[in-house]
């Protein structure tokens, strides 16, 4: 059992709260509570973005508490962190948490290595670089446990009389230590461009599409309801580019069957949603065209399919579980959404193995692209007309993440286009 656990309640009134638990006793960390519900839950953030942060917290008290570290006591008593404690818990940032309590307290033995000791031997005796943790999710952590130790040391410092000497060394104190967090964070230098490649071809699309048939015999998915529901899915995912929380908040009256137009509203906390972890819009909420097919599809699922399960008919959520059980005709929840993909993965022969709903994002985004220049839109219209589309901010310059693809597809066909230049230049000039 892990020491520390992030839960996620849900209030009568539907606000989710998140909280940092100790998993011995039950009972929710203080501080790093009142940091959540003082500091950061007033910034209006969502649930989502608190979870992030107490995962980031916990991995601080998993070092603490390796490392005989009591925080609270220490920053109570104006002793914050030296830059040897700064480091080890910058190294702790870099590991799962599953594995971060089994590498923490391995310490390199080099120096007890026999003289002539083969190079190879001393480098299987230190410890090993963690695997599987990107730059970016690194630094988000080291700057959630950067922020809330400078918020435990500004609770400390409330302590001391503002003119005395020790509030300023303690001040001074608290300003290094946030800096050497700061000087900690991985800088993404951005070099690594090939394996950023999240979307796939629209042939390997065609091939699911043509599985997930509710009458196709290598359907991967028994049950006929699911089979329909997952069809949709993927159908609205494939021609709209919307997010999971935006496909699985989807309610029937968002569905405009007259103007053929689908409403991606965001209802943070919504009391009528009994799912604890709610799926919701990330972004602004905006008006989407639909093809008519789809539209015809979304109809023939609501009146044929769902309305079949009595439960259903006590919410207005759109996709519902199928499966026979305690929660059939219930919402579907984010472990569901995510077993359809899991399952397409694993029975569908020949698809990538990242496939997931976030993957038709960018393809709908690289399909847009295409589109956009077949049109001769201009680059300063395609970016307003995508941001609206996806939800961004007018501001925003997301497009150039979800068209990196697309971008790279036409630099290689520049490159390909001046080497023919080049080389039969060169070849007329040898005749």
């Amino acid at each position: 059992m892990y020491p520390f656990r992030v839960k996620t309640i849900r209030f009568a009134h539907g606000e989710r709260y998140p909280l940092l638990l100790d998993t011995n006793t039950g009972k929710p960390l203080l501080m790093p509570t009142v940091y959540i519900t003082s500091s950061r839950r007033s910034a209006n953030l969502a649930v989502k973005s608190l979870e992030v942060e107490l995962r980031s917290i916990m991995h601080l008290y998993a070092w603490a508490m390796i490392e005989g570290v009591d925080i609270e006591v220490r920053f109570s008593q104006g002793c914050f962190f030296e830059l040897h404690e700064i480091d080890a818990i910058a190294r702790a940032a870099h590991y799962k948490y599953n594995h971060l309590l089994d590498v923490l307290h391995i310490e390199p033995t080099i120096a007890s290595t026999a003289v002539g000791e083969p190079i190879e031997n001393v480098r299987k005796l230190a410890p090993q670089r963690p695997d599987g943790i990107q730059g970016a999710t690194v630094a988000t952590r080291i700057r959630h446990i950067r922020d809330y130790l400078d918020w435990l040391g500004a609770m400390s410092l409330v302590r001391s009389s503002t003119t005395s000497e020790s509030y300023r060394n303690m001040q001074n104190a608290r300003e290094r230590m946030k800096a050497a967090f700061s000087a900690r964070l991985p800088k993404s230098r951005g070099r690594n461009q090939v394996q950023l490649r999240e979307s796939v071809d629209n042939s390997v699309v065609n091939q699911i599409l043509a599985a997930l048939h509710p009458d196709s015999p290598g359907n991967p998915f028994n049950d006929y309801g699911s089979r329909v529901r997952n069809q949709l899915i993927f159908l609205l995912l494939y021609t709209t580019g919307i997010r999971r929380g935006e496909c699985l908040g989807i309610k029937v009256e968002d569905i405009d069957f007259q103007s053929n137009t689908l409403l991606i509203r965001r209802r943070a906390d919504d009391p009528k949603d009994p799912r604890k972890d709610q799926p919701n819009a990330k972004t602004k909420d905006r008006k989407l065209p639909v093809e008519t097919a789809v539209i015809e599809s979304l109809q023939n699922y609501i009146i044929n399919v769902r309305r079949r399960l009595p439960v259903a008919k006590q919410h207005t959520f759109l996709f519902v579980t199928h499966k026979a059980g305690n929660y059939t005709g219930m919402p579907l929840s984010h472990p569901g959404y995510s077993k359809i993909f899991a399952t397409l993965r694993k029975k569908i022969p020949n698809i990538p193995q990242n496939l997931s709903g976030h993957t038709l994002r960018h393809v709908w985004n690289e399909n847009f692209s295409q589109l956009m220049d077949a049109s001769g839109t201009t680059e300063d219209r395609e970016k307003q007309l995508r941001n609206y589309l996806m939800g961004w901010s007018d501001r925003s310059n997301m497009a150039a993440h979800y068209a990196r693809r697309h971008i790279m597809q036409k630099a290689n066909e520049a490159s390909l286009n001046l080497q023919r230049v080049v080389t039969r230049d060169i070849s007329n000039g040898s005749e």
